[in-house]
């Protein structure tokens, strides 16, 4: 004689509805706890971190430059206030920088949106851009970073595409290869800036983390 494979079903809607009315009762009812909500689920806490992904220094016949690029952000799972960093200078002056106040919300798994301004400065007058984007952890672990701007005072538009990958040639040697691009849509003389892709670059770095926090490395 055949059988109903669905016996268990009112024991599990019992469960769940007596689950529910317990909840409701510690939420509302005479056993609620006195004082604040002391449990605090791991999405309601807030953390931060700083990352220098690079910092380079050089030295010619002709002076002495450093680079810099890093990124910082402080909030929650979901939503995160996020600052980024790039810069150039050469002998003692700031050649060319890139900085940027973002809002960060999750959207998906190792996935954000970013939505907030970037300003320019160095060599030249400096610009504003209203920038949105999104910066996550791509199929293959390839770490993404895209990003296209507006510019104040009708500059037209700007797009930035950059890219990573940590290769672990063992547990503490990582080969870090990475590539960037960036297009403009508008010509703008004063900061020496032609329309399309005017910056191209691709390098490589040997890292070696000794540790969990630090993770020094040469490059090329």
């Amino acid at each position: 004689m055949a059988t109903c494979g669905c016996k268990g079903a009112p024991h599990l809607l019992t469960l769940a509805t007596l689950m529910l009315t317990r909840a409701a009762i510690l939420e509302d009812g005479p056993y609620k706890p006195a004082g604040p909500r002391k449990l605090k689920l791991a999405d309601e806490h807030n953390f931060s971190a700083v990352t220098i992904n690079r910092l380079e220094r050089s030295f010619s016949d002709g002076g002495n430059g450093t680079a810099y690029d890093g990124q910082a952000w402080f909030g929650r799972d979901y939503n995160r206030v996020v600052i980024k960093a790039e810069g150039e200078v050469a002998n003692g002056k700031l050649e060319e920088a890139r900085t940027e106040l973002l809002w960060g919300h999750a959207i998906a798994t190792h996935w954000d949106t970013q939505l907030g301004l970037r300003q320019d400065s160095g060599v030249g007058p400096n610009r504003t851009w209203l920038a949105a984007g999104v910066q996550g952890l791509a199929p293959y672990w390839f770490e993404v970073d895209a990003a296209a701007y507006v510019g104040d005072g009708g500059r037209g538009t700007a797009l930035r595409l950059g890219t990573e990958y940590e290769l672990l040639l063992t547990q503490k040697l990582i080969l870090q290869p990475r590539a960037e691009v960036n297009i403009y849509g508008k010509d703008d003389a004063e900061r020496d800036i032609g329309r399309g892709i005017i910056q191209r670059c691709a390098g490589i770095a040997v890292a070696l983390r000794n540790s969990t926090n630090s993770l020094p490395h040469t490059s090329a």
